[in-house]
Protein backbone atom coordinates (compact mmCIF):
# COMPACT_ATOMS: atom_id res chain seq x y z
CA UNK A 1 0.00 0.00 0.00
CA UNK A 2 1.09 3.44 -0.48
CA UNK A 3 0.73 5.49 2.04
CA UNK A 4 1.10 9.19 3.48
CA UNK A 5 1.95 10.29 6.65
CA UNK A 6 1.56 14.07 7.50
CA UNK A 7 3.29 14.70 11.01
CA UNK A 8 6.53 16.13 12.78
CA UNK A 9 9.22 13.65 12.43
CA UNK A 10 13.28 13.07 12.24
CA UNK A 11 14.29 12.04 8.62
CA UNK A 12 17.07 10.42 10.19
CA UNK A 13 15.22 7.69 11.84
CA UNK A 14 14.79 6.58 8.48
CA UNK A 15 18.49 7.25 7.55
CA UNK A 16 18.80 3.23 6.98
CA UNK A 17 16.06 3.08 3.90
CA UNK A 18 17.92 6.15 2.22
CA UNK A 19 19.83 5.93 -0.99
CA UNK A 20 22.37 8.41 0.49
CA UNK A 21 22.92 8.80 4.20
CA UNK A 22 25.04 11.61 4.01
CA UNK A 23 23.89 15.06 5.83
CA UNK A 24 20.74 13.93 7.22
CA UNK A 25 19.94 16.25 10.05
CA UNK A 26 18.53 14.98 13.56
CA UNK A 27 15.31 17.17 14.95
CA UNK A 28 12.08 16.62 16.31
CA UNK A 29 13.62 13.83 18.76
CA UNK A 30 9.86 14.03 20.66
CA UNK A 31 8.18 12.54 17.70
CA UNK A 32 8.72 8.69 18.92
CA UNK A 33 5.34 7.46 18.24
CA UNK A 34 5.60 8.46 14.46
CA UNK A 35 8.50 7.23 14.08
CA UNK A 36 7.76 3.66 15.50
CA UNK A 37 4.44 3.40 12.79
CA UNK A 38 6.82 4.87 9.51
CA UNK A 39 9.19 2.17 10.52
CA UNK A 40 6.87 -0.42 11.25
CA UNK A 41 5.24 -0.18 7.40
CA UNK A 42 8.20 -0.11 5.74
CA UNK A 43 9.26 -3.33 7.90
CA UNK A 44 5.80 -4.93 6.61
CA UNK A 45 6.50 -3.66 3.32
CA UNK A 46 4.62 -0.68 2.24
CA UNK A 47 5.74 2.27 0.53
CA UNK A 48 5.66 5.52 2.65
CA UNK A 49 6.23 9.02 2.07
CA UNK A 50 6.29 11.44 5.05
CA UNK A 51 5.44 15.27 5.16
CA UNK A 52 7.12 17.16 7.53
CA UNK A 53 8.47 20.39 8.67
CA UNK A 54 11.07 21.46 11.29
CA UNK A 55 11.99 25.46 12.30
CA UNK A 56 15.37 24.00 12.46
CA UNK A 57 16.73 24.04 8.54
CA UNK A 58 16.92 27.27 6.50
CA UNK A 59 15.52 25.17 3.26
CA UNK A 60 13.01 22.37 2.09
CA UNK A 61 14.84 18.97 1.94
CA UNK A 62 13.82 15.90 0.09
CA UNK A 63 15.11 12.34 1.58
CA UNK A 64 14.50 9.33 -0.82
CA UNK A 65 14.67 5.57 -0.62
CA UNK A 66 13.23 2.36 -2.40
CA UNK A 67 10.39 2.33 -0.29
CA UNK A 68 10.03 6.26 1.22
CA UNK A 69 10.07 9.83 0.28
CA UNK A 70 10.35 12.32 3.09
CA UNK A 71 9.69 15.89 2.36
CA UNK A 72 10.95 18.59 4.91
CA UNK A 73 9.60 22.26 4.87
CA UNK A 74 11.34 24.46 6.58
CA UNK A 75 9.04 26.81 9.61
CA UNK A 76 11.60 29.03 10.53
CA UNK A 77 9.92 32.05 11.44
CA UNK A 78 11.57 35.51 10.50
CA UNK A 79 10.09 37.96 12.69
CA UNK A 80 8.17 36.15 15.73
CA UNK A 81 5.59 39.21 15.34
CA UNK A 82 3.82 37.25 12.26
CA UNK A 83 3.57 33.73 13.68
CA UNK A 84 0.55 33.36 13.21
CA UNK A 85 0.14 34.31 9.66
CA UNK A 86 3.82 32.16 9.09
CA UNK A 87 1.49 29.29 10.72
CA UNK A 88 -1.35 29.27 8.24
CA UNK A 89 1.46 29.78 5.36
CA UNK A 90 3.10 27.17 7.11
CA UNK A 91 -0.44 25.09 5.93
CA UNK A 92 -0.83 26.22 2.07
CA UNK A 93 3.05 25.10 1.89
CA UNK A 94 1.84 21.64 2.68
CA UNK A 95 -1.08 21.21 0.79
CA UNK A 96 0.83 22.05 -2.07
CA UNK A 97 3.55 19.52 -1.62
CA UNK A 98 1.03 17.30 -0.95
CA UNK A 99 -1.14 17.81 -3.86
CA UNK A 100 1.86 17.01 -5.79
CA UNK A 101 2.21 13.47 -4.58
CA UNK A 102 -1.44 12.90 -4.39
CA UNK A 103 -1.75 10.85 -7.19
CA UNK A 104 0.95 7.99 -6.00
CA UNK A 105 -1.08 7.86 -2.93
CA UNK A 106 -3.31 5.32 -1.85
CA UNK A 107 -4.39 6.94 2.14
CA UNK A 108 -3.51 9.92 3.70
CA UNK A 109 -2.97 9.56 7.25
CA UNK A 110 -2.34 13.23 9.81
CA UNK A 111 -1.31 13.00 13.12
CA UNK A 112 -2.76 15.61 15.85
CA UNK A 113 -5.59 17.73 15.18
CA UNK A 114 -3.67 20.70 14.02
CA UNK A 115 -1.97 22.20 10.78
CA UNK A 116 -0.96 18.95 9.98
CA UNK A 117 -4.66 17.95 9.83
CA UNK A 118 -5.88 20.85 7.80
CA UNK A 119 -3.52 20.49 5.12
CA UNK A 120 -4.50 17.11 4.60
CA UNK A 121 -8.37 17.78 4.95
CA UNK A 122 -8.18 19.49 2.02
CA UNK A 123 -7.83 16.50 0.19
CA UNK A 124 -10.52 14.08 1.57
CA UNK A 125 -12.51 13.74 -1.65
CA UNK A 126 -9.76 12.84 -3.53
CA UNK A 127 -8.74 9.77 -1.02
CA UNK A 128 -9.25 8.57 2.19
CA UNK A 129 -7.86 10.88 4.73
CA UNK A 130 -6.76 9.91 8.69
CA UNK A 131 -6.01 11.86 11.41
CA UNK A 132 -5.30 10.33 14.60
CA UNK A 133 -6.43 12.36 17.75
CA UNK A 134 -2.93 12.04 19.83
CA UNK A 135 -3.57 15.31 22.42
CA UNK A 136 -6.76 17.01 23.68
CA UNK A 137 -6.89 20.76 22.99
CA UNK A 138 -9.70 22.03 24.55
CA UNK A 139 -7.68 20.28 28.40
CA UNK A 140 -4.54 22.28 26.45
CA UNK A 141 -6.16 25.57 26.13
CA UNK A 142 -6.83 25.27 30.34
CA UNK A 143 -3.32 24.82 30.83
CA UNK A 144 -0.97 27.07 29.00
CA UNK A 145 -2.46 30.26 29.26
CA UNK A 146 -0.09 32.22 31.51
CA UNK A 147 1.39 34.45 28.73
CA UNK A 148 -0.13 36.21 26.17
CA UNK A 149 1.87 34.21 23.51
CA UNK A 150 0.65 30.85 25.36
CA UNK A 151 -2.82 32.53 24.78
CA UNK A 152 -2.82 33.43 21.20
CA UNK A 153 -1.29 29.75 20.08
CA UNK A 154 -3.88 27.87 22.14
CA UNK A 155 -6.35 29.73 21.13
CA UNK A 156 -5.75 29.68 17.33
CA UNK A 157 -4.92 25.92 17.64
CA UNK A 158 -8.66 25.65 19.23
CA UNK A 159 -9.69 26.99 16.00
CA UNK A 160 -7.69 24.43 13.74
CA UNK A 161 -8.36 21.88 16.48
CA UNK A 162 -12.08 22.41 16.06
CA UNK A 163 -11.98 23.23 12.27
CA UNK A 164 -10.13 19.66 11.36
CA UNK A 165 -12.31 17.57 14.33
CA UNK A 166 -15.81 18.43 13.29
CA UNK A 167 -14.71 17.43 9.52
CA UNK A 168 -17.30 14.84 8.50
CA UNK A 169 -14.77 13.99 5.87
CA UNK A 170 -12.04 12.79 7.92
CA UNK A 171 -11.61 9.20 9.73
CA UNK A 172 -10.52 9.88 13.56
CA UNK A 173 -8.54 7.73 15.49
CA UNK A 174 -7.95 7.80 18.87
CA UNK A 175 -4.63 7.02 20.67
CA UNK A 176 -6.70 5.43 23.56
CA UNK A 177 -10.07 5.16 25.43
CA UNK A 178 -9.25 8.36 27.56
CA UNK A 179 -8.76 10.15 23.94
CA UNK A 180 -11.94 8.02 22.47
CA UNK A 181 -14.22 9.38 25.49
CA UNK A 182 -13.13 12.85 24.93
CA UNK A 183 -13.64 12.89 21.44
CA UNK A 184 -17.03 11.06 22.12
CA UNK A 185 -18.35 13.88 24.63
CA UNK A 186 -17.05 16.42 22.15
CA UNK A 187 -18.37 15.20 19.20
CA UNK A 188 -21.73 14.49 19.71
CA UNK A 189 -21.23 10.39 20.46
CA UNK A 190 -19.47 9.92 17.01
CA UNK A 191 -17.46 6.48 17.82
CA UNK A 192 -13.99 6.42 15.95
CA UNK A 193 -11.62 3.41 16.30
CA UNK A 194 -8.74 3.00 18.90
CA UNK A 195 -5.43 2.52 17.73
CA UNK A 196 -2.71 2.13 20.33
CA UNK A 197 0.54 4.04 19.78
CA UNK A 198 3.68 1.67 18.60
CA UNK A 199 7.28 0.38 19.90
CA UNK A 200 9.88 -1.16 17.99
CA UNK A 201 10.58 -4.77 18.49
CA UNK A 202 14.27 -4.36 18.57
CA UNK A 203 13.73 -1.97 21.19
CA UNK A 204 12.33 -4.61 23.64
CA UNK A 205 15.27 -6.07 26.60
CA UNK A 206 16.18 -9.50 25.83
CA UNK A 207 18.13 -10.34 28.91
CA UNK A 208 16.98 -9.65 32.68
CA UNK A 209 17.05 -6.23 33.65
CA UNK A 210 20.17 -6.13 36.04
CA UNK A 211 19.52 -2.94 39.25
CA UNK A 212 21.47 -0.36 39.47
CA UNK A 213 23.32 -1.26 43.35
CA UNK A 214 22.39 2.38 44.27
CA UNK A 215 18.49 3.69 43.76
CA UNK A 216 18.58 5.60 40.48
CA UNK A 217 15.50 7.27 39.17
CA UNK A 218 14.23 8.88 35.32
CA UNK A 219 11.70 10.90 34.76
CA UNK A 220 11.39 11.97 30.99
CA UNK A 221 9.71 15.18 29.60
CA UNK A 222 10.22 17.31 26.12
CA UNK A 223 10.09 20.52 28.59
CA UNK A 224 10.74 20.06 32.09
CA UNK A 225 8.90 23.54 33.21
CA UNK A 226 6.30 22.13 31.47
CA UNK A 227 3.37 22.48 34.40
CA UNK A 228 1.34 19.38 32.97
CA UNK A 229 4.44 16.96 33.42
CA UNK A 230 3.84 17.92 37.24
CA UNK A 231 7.92 17.91 37.44
CA UNK A 232 8.26 20.12 41.00
CA UNK A 233 6.16 17.66 42.25
CA UNK A 234 8.15 15.01 41.97
CA UNK A 235 11.43 16.54 42.72
CA UNK A 236 9.85 17.07 46.64
CA UNK A 237 9.61 13.46 46.69
CA UNK A 238 13.00 12.79 45.76
CA UNK A 239 14.17 15.61 48.06
CA UNK A 240 12.53 13.64 50.89
CA UNK A 241 13.77 10.45 49.48
CA UNK A 242 17.20 11.28 49.17
CA UNK A 243 17.11 12.69 53.05
CA UNK A 244 16.64 8.98 53.91
CA UNK A 245 18.99 7.23 51.24
CA UNK A 246 21.39 9.69 50.58
CA UNK A 247 23.09 7.51 47.49
CA UNK A 248 20.16 7.58 45.57
CA UNK A 249 20.37 9.52 42.21
CA UNK A 250 17.09 11.19 39.92
CA UNK A 251 18.09 12.05 36.18
CA UNK A 252 15.53 14.77 34.34
CA UNK A 253 15.90 14.47 30.97
CA UNK A 254 14.13 17.24 28.57
CA UNK A 255 14.61 20.67 27.88
CA UNK A 256 15.41 23.61 30.36
CA UNK A 257 16.66 27.14 30.67
CA UNK A 258 18.88 27.81 33.36
CA UNK A 259 16.98 31.37 34.07
CA UNK A 260 13.77 29.68 33.58
CA UNK A 261 11.25 29.79 36.96
CA UNK A 262 11.24 26.14 36.90
CA UNK A 263 15.16 25.96 37.70
CA UNK A 264 14.70 29.11 39.72
CA UNK A 265 12.25 27.55 42.15
CA UNK A 266 14.37 24.19 42.26
CA UNK A 267 17.16 26.52 43.64
CA UNK A 268 15.17 27.97 46.44
CA UNK A 269 13.77 24.91 47.44
CA UNK A 270 16.87 23.41 47.06
CA UNK A 271 15.55 20.07 45.10
CA UNK A 272 18.61 19.89 42.65
CA UNK A 273 20.94 18.24 45.12
CA UNK A 274 21.52 14.41 43.48
CA UNK A 275 19.68 15.47 40.25
CA UNK A 276 20.85 15.62 36.85
CA UNK A 277 19.56 17.03 34.39
CA UNK A 278 20.20 15.52 31.15
CA UNK A 279 18.59 18.02 28.85
CA UNK A 280 17.35 16.70 25.60
CA UNK A 281 19.18 13.51 23.92
CA UNK A 282 18.70 11.32 21.12
CA UNK A 283 16.55 8.58 21.29
CA UNK A 284 19.62 6.10 21.53
CA UNK A 285 21.02 7.76 24.48
CA UNK A 286 17.41 7.94 26.08
CA UNK A 287 17.41 3.94 26.28
CA UNK A 288 20.72 3.37 27.68
CA UNK A 289 19.44 5.90 30.54
CA UNK A 290 16.28 4.08 31.05
CA UNK A 291 18.64 0.92 31.40
CA UNK A 292 20.81 2.81 34.24
CA UNK A 293 17.72 3.05 36.41
CA UNK A 294 15.50 1.64 39.34
CA UNK A 295 12.32 3.20 38.49
CA UNK A 296 10.99 4.98 35.80
CA UNK A 297 8.52 8.00 37.41
CA UNK A 298 6.12 9.76 35.12
CA UNK A 299 4.33 12.28 37.24
CA UNK A 300 2.30 13.71 34.48
CA UNK A 301 -1.06 14.84 35.02
CA UNK A 302 -2.50 14.28 31.74
CA UNK A 303 -1.78 11.88 28.75
CA UNK A 304 -3.68 11.16 25.92
CA UNK A 305 -1.05 7.95 25.48
CA UNK A 306 2.43 8.77 27.43
CA UNK A 307 5.03 6.80 24.83
CA UNK A 308 7.33 6.93 27.81
CA UNK A 309 5.20 4.25 29.36
CA UNK A 310 5.79 1.85 26.53
CA UNK A 311 9.77 2.57 26.48
CA UNK A 312 9.86 1.77 30.53
CA UNK A 313 7.63 -1.18 29.81
CA UNK A 314 10.30 -2.56 27.41
CA UNK A 315 13.25 -2.03 28.81
CA UNK A 316 12.24 -4.04 32.07
CA UNK A 317 12.07 -1.00 34.19
CA UNK A 318 8.97 -0.42 36.49
CA UNK A 319 6.83 2.66 36.25
CA UNK A 320 5.30 4.80 38.59
CA UNK A 321 2.89 7.14 37.20
CA UNK A 322 -0.46 9.23 37.67
CA UNK A 323 -4.06 7.13 38.71
CA UNK A 324 -5.73 10.10 37.23
CA UNK A 325 -3.56 11.06 34.60
CA UNK A 326 -5.71 10.41 31.68
CA UNK A 327 -4.54 7.78 29.44
CA UNK A 328 -2.22 6.40 32.31
CA UNK A 329 -3.92 3.92 33.97
CA UNK A 330 -5.92 2.60 30.77
CA UNK A 331 -2.42 2.07 29.69
CA UNK A 332 -1.34 0.40 32.86
CA UNK A 333 -4.68 -1.43 33.10
CA UNK A 334 -5.06 -0.07 36.63
CA UNK A 335 -1.82 -0.91 38.09
CA UNK A 336 -1.14 -3.83 36.47
CA UNK A 337 1.47 -3.14 34.87
CA UNK A 338 2.62 0.22 36.89
CA UNK A 339 2.39 1.48 40.37
CA UNK A 340 -0.54 4.00 40.26
CA UNK A 341 -0.75 6.75 42.56
CA UNK A 342 -1.53 10.13 43.16
CA UNK A 343 0.93 12.05 41.31
CA UNK A 344 -0.40 15.75 42.84
CA UNK A 345 1.25 14.73 46.19
CA UNK A 346 4.84 14.64 46.43
CA UNK A 347 3.86 11.55 49.67
CA UNK A 348 1.95 9.45 47.26
CA UNK A 349 5.14 9.42 44.99
CA UNK A 350 7.43 8.81 47.71
CA UNK A 351 5.47 6.29 49.20
CA UNK A 352 5.40 4.23 45.58
CA UNK A 353 9.46 4.51 45.16
CA UNK A 354 9.57 3.07 48.78
CA UNK A 355 6.97 0.30 47.94
CA UNK A 356 8.93 -0.42 44.75
CA UNK A 357 12.28 -0.40 46.40
CA UNK A 358 11.53 -2.50 49.44
CA UNK A 359 9.57 -4.82 48.13
CA UNK A 360 11.71 -7.17 45.29
CA UNK A 361 9.04 -9.41 44.43
CA UNK A 362 6.39 -6.82 43.40
CA UNK A 363 8.43 -5.13 41.35
CA UNK A 364 9.62 -8.26 39.28
CA UNK A 365 5.76 -8.72 38.80
CA UNK A 366 4.80 -4.88 37.54
CA UNK A 367 7.78 -5.37 35.27
CA UNK A 368 7.04 -9.06 33.80
CA UNK A 369 3.45 -8.35 33.32
CA UNK A 370 4.43 -5.06 31.78
CA UNK A 371 6.71 -6.51 29.40
CA UNK A 372 4.65 -9.57 28.77
CA UNK A 373 1.71 -7.18 27.66
CA UNK A 374 3.56 -5.06 25.77
CA UNK A 375 5.14 -7.55 23.60
CA UNK A 376 1.40 -8.90 22.47
CA UNK A 377 -0.19 -5.43 22.31
CA UNK A 378 2.18 -2.47 21.66
CA UNK A 379 5.02 -4.34 19.38
CA UNK A 380 5.08 -1.70 15.78
CA UNK A 381 3.37 -4.78 13.50
CA UNK A 382 0.63 -5.50 15.45
CA UNK A 383 -0.54 -1.79 15.32
CA UNK A 384 1.07 -1.79 11.50
CA UNK A 385 -1.79 -4.26 11.16
CA UNK A 386 -4.45 -2.74 12.89
CA UNK A 387 -3.64 0.88 10.88
CA UNK A 388 -3.45 -0.90 7.20
CA UNK A 389 -7.07 -3.05 8.05
CA UNK A 390 -8.51 -0.14 8.69
CA UNK A 391 -7.10 2.04 5.84
CA UNK A 392 -8.62 -1.10 3.96
CA UNK A 393 -12.26 -1.15 5.30
CA UNK A 394 -12.42 2.50 4.13
CA UNK A 395 -11.35 2.16 0.82
CA UNK A 396 -13.46 -0.51 0.69
CA UNK A 397 -16.49 1.81 1.39
CA UNK A 398 -15.32 3.91 -0.93
CA UNK A 399 -15.10 1.54 -3.92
Amino acid sequence: MNIGIAAPCNPSEFIDYYYSRDDVPSFNLTASSIHSIIRGLLKCGHNVVVFTSSIDINHNLVYEGEHIKVFVLTRKIICKKIGVIDRFYMVSRLKKIIKANIHSLDVLHAHWTYDYALACAEYSKLLPVFCTIRDWCPYLLKVYNKTIGEKIYWRVSYWVFRTVVYNQNINFIANSEYTYNCFLQFVSGKKIPIIYNSIREEFLKGENKEYPKTPVFIAISTFLDDPRKNMLTLLKAFKKYNAEVPESKLLLVGQYKQDSDFIKQCKIDDLLVNVKLEGLVPHEKLINLIDSTSILIHPSLEETFGNILLEGMARKVPIIAGMNAGAVPFILKQGKYGCLCDVKKEVEIYNSICMIMNDEVYRNLLVENAFNYLKNNYLDEIIVEKHISLYESILNERR
